[in-house]
């Protein structure tokens, strides 16, 4: 007996999912340089059907990183006093560290496209101001939990930097992660935020907020 309408949509839908959830492994470990002949491999199907479904290798990695930059931000670490602008960076950050550890494709085909020339401008323009957005979000919960007292007040821009580094180099290491013991060695957030000075403190009693001046040197034998 034939199959259905409904059951050929249903196998087309498995199929192509199937396409793009390997495409999202190859992609992310090997950027634009990435064959429809490794997606179709990992896939376990032929280069042929891959096409059928995504006409070209570009069409296919746009479609990625589309998919990567409009995902559904659902939070993964809620802390407690969470309403406090501490705590809401720090919910942030922990949030932008579980997201690489446990989904790296959705952060490391983003920042490979980054830098990828080779994409239609337009498609550059809304990578970039995707990235800025995220920038300006975060640069101003920093200065909100500075305002509050819970955080150091080192420059904010230079703590947006040291941050975006920090997060930057944890989306390069899904492949040497198995190589240093498997995933129990991606950092803990709560490692993160005490490197940039984030450890949430009481309003008022945060990292230099209550920080002496050094005293001052003797003046030398024989100064008026």
């Amino acid at each position: 007996m034939p199959r259905s309408e409904l059951a050929n949509r249903e196998i087309r839908r498995e199929s192509a999912h199937r396409i793009f959830e390997a495409a999202r492994i190859v992609f992310a470990r090997e950027g634009r340089a990435a064959t429809m002949e490794e997606v179709a491999e990992e896939a376990g199907i032929s280069q042929g059907l891959a096409y059928r479904y995504f006409p070209s290798k570009q069409a296919l990695y746009i479609a990625l990183i589309k998919d990567a930059l409009h995902a559904p931000e659902s939070p993964r670490a809620r802390l407690e006093g969470a309403d406090s602008p501490g705590a809401r960076l720090a919910t942030m950050v922990s949030n932008m560290v579980i997201l690489r550890r446990d989904c790296p494709e959705l952060t490391r085909i983003p920042q490979l496209a980054a830098g990828d020339k080779d994409l239609p401008s337009a498609f550059r323009r809304e990578l970039m101001q995707h990235g800025q957005r995220m920038i300006r979000s975060l640069r101003q919960r920093i200065v909100d939990a500075q305002e509050s007292g819970e955080i150091s007040r080192d420059d904010p821009d230079q703590l947006v930097v040291a941050l975006l580094s920090t997060l930057d180099g944890l989306s390069r290491i899904p492949a040497g992660v198995t190589a240093l013991g498997g995933a129990s060695s991606f950092p803990n957030p709560e490692i993160i935020l005490r490197m940039l000075s984030l450890r949430l403190q009481e309003p008022g009693k945060g990292p230099g907020a209550n920080r002496k001046s050094p005293p001052s040197a003797p003046p030398e034998r024989g100064s008026s």
